[in-house]
């Protein structure tokens, strides 16, 4: 299995991750039933009158004012979000909700109050230990097992990744109580995910949540196969010959797909961000043709979980990949300067950095885009995170492309080169030296140095390295710089290192 850490070539990759991390910690949406979904009137405008009426209708066993109470609460909760609610903390109004929402009451507000409860969870994590104590779990555990598919589905899933978003330790307990084939139940698992988006497509992405905290857990590998072949199945789904009972429009028909498929890219690159993937799991990942499914898609984030996973299959196995790599330049310049930009530079530079030379002379010699045309505009306009992997493909360009020097020896590509010199990392500072010298050298075995030379001089390159020299604090790259000073444009005596 390979370490998450393998794959953070690029700033924005490592930011990526943080974020990735970081999501652990984020709630779920509120649910409001669509009977008060645009309902901002409530029986009463303050918390204290809205805990008070589902007290005194509990305590009257009037069902009907238990229901309508219970409602306007959950409405209230979902629509105004308030930021504190003393009340469910101290007074008994969770228990009270727990027992209403409990399977063995008869109180047929069962439901309600389970929405109710969700809602809770969204918004407030001082009341999750009381949840607990009063065995909320089970609540969401009943309505995912005996329950009916039904919309309001996703808030037992999403409850319990409320739950374990405040409760983290209780992933292994949550995961062995509520297993995964529990959840998928029976195959075809293409069956499961039909009847998911027909219901209420969100669905799909509560299920990737949620075993992305499974994957935290201590689980035995034929639960990791379950939860990796549900990834799969989201990816390869189609709509083809499916039923949707709510419209027969190709085209809504088709973003129920997409919208599956990227489910499953988000959870095949979580599986392999904790480092779950095995080398069959990646056989069968570089099997799928990721390049066709997100040529099609119209959503920037969908398109850059799309290439973060073809970046991390690259970095396994490039060999097992059968894509025709040039689809990225595209976006390069299309999306030039926004993330999907940034995430097609750092797919190019992880490919670059793991190809062999026939992938490096493809690039090159791609008749329908320039492609150092890209690098160096890449490395002079880009932002900071599309420079970093600009300058590594560059770097891996001229140090693995041999057959035509003269291609390097135009102004652009030593203005890109002496540009990314201004970067504050010290070791791709130390590989721009080295790579300037290696096209110098290879200029005199060529028999075009002054070519070179001229190239080098137009785009300010003797004054830039004369200037790097004279602020340089690091003795070593004051050496390297003198040293090719020396080499190149003699006599340099001033460059003697003292």
């Amino acid at each position: 299995m390979i370490s998450y850490k393998e794959f953070l070539h690029f700033p924005s990759q490592i930011k990526k991750f943080q974020a990735f991390t970081e999501s652990f910690k984020d709630k779920c949406n509120t649910y409001n039933d669509e009977e008060y979904e645009h309902s901002t009137q409530y029986i009463f405008d303050n918390q204290e009158s809205l805990v008070n009426q589902i007290f005194a209708a509990f305590e009257n066993r009037n069902i009907e004012l238990l229901k309508t109470s219970i409602n306007y609460l959950s409405s209230y909760l979902a629509d105004k979000m308030p930021e504190t609610f003393p009340l469910l903390v101290d007074s008994d109004i969770i228990p009270v909700l727990i027992s209403i929402a409990s399977p063995e009451n008869m109180l047929n507000c069962m439901n309600t109050a389970y929405r109710c409860l969700y809602n809770i969870t969204c918004l407030y994590s001082n009341t999750t230990e009381i949840m607990l104590n009063n065995n909320i779990l089970d609540i969401f555990y009943h309505h995912i097992f005996n329950m009916e598919l039904m919309k309001s589905s996703i808030c037992s899933i999403d409850g319990i990744i409320n739950i374990l978003t405040d409760y983290p330790q209780l992933i292994d307990q949550v995961s062995f109580q509520c297993r995964p084939s529990l959840i998928l139940g029976k195959p075809p698992l293409k069956r499961l995910i039909t009847n998911l988006l027909n219901v209420n497509k969100s669905l799909i992405f509560s299920f990737y949540r949620l075993f992305k905290f499974y994957l935290h857990a201590n689980l035995p590998n034929f639960e990791l196969e379950e939860i990796f072949e549900f990834f799969l199945t989201c990816i390869n789904y189609k709509t083809k010959n499916c039923n949707f009972n709510h419209t027969n429009n190709h085209k809504s028909l088709y973003k129920l797909q997409q919208y599956a498929q990227v489910a499953g890219f988000y959870g095949i690159n979580a599986f392999i961000m904790e480092s779950k993937a095995k080398e069959e799991h990646f056989n069968r990942i570089a099997s799928i043709d990721f390049f066709d499914k997100i040529l099609l898609f119209d959503n920037d984030k969908d398109i850059i979980i799309g290439f973060e996973v073809i970046a991390k299959l690259v970095k396994y196995s490039l060999r097992l990949l059968n894509y025709d790599f040039r689809d990225i330049f595209e976006y390069c310049k299309r999306y030039f300067n926004s993330p999907v930009g940034v995430a097609a530079y750092e797919l190019i530079g992880t490919i670059l950095i793991n190809c062999e030379e026939d992938t490096l002379c493809a690039f090159v010699l791609c008749s329908e885009h320039d492609f150092l045309e890209i690098l160096t505009k890449g490395i002079i306009q880009g932002s900071f995170d599309i420079l970093v992997p600009a300058t590594k493909s560059l770097i891996c360009v001229i140090k693995g492309y041999k057959e035509n020097i003269k291609i390097f020896l135009n102004e652009p590509v030593f203005e890109a080169l002496l540009k990314a010199l201004l970067m504050d990392d010290k070791s791709i500072y130390l590989d721009l030296i080295e790579t300037i010298r290696i096209l110098f050298e290879r200029c005199i075995i060529n028999q075009c140095i002054d070519e070179c030379i001229s190239a080098f001089d137009c785009a300010g390159g003797l004054d830039a390295f004369d200037g790097l020299y004279q602020k340089e604090e690091d003795e070593m790259i004051k050496e390297k710089i003198a040293h090719f000073l020396n080499r190149f444009f003699p006599p340099a005596d001033f460059y003697d290192g003292d």
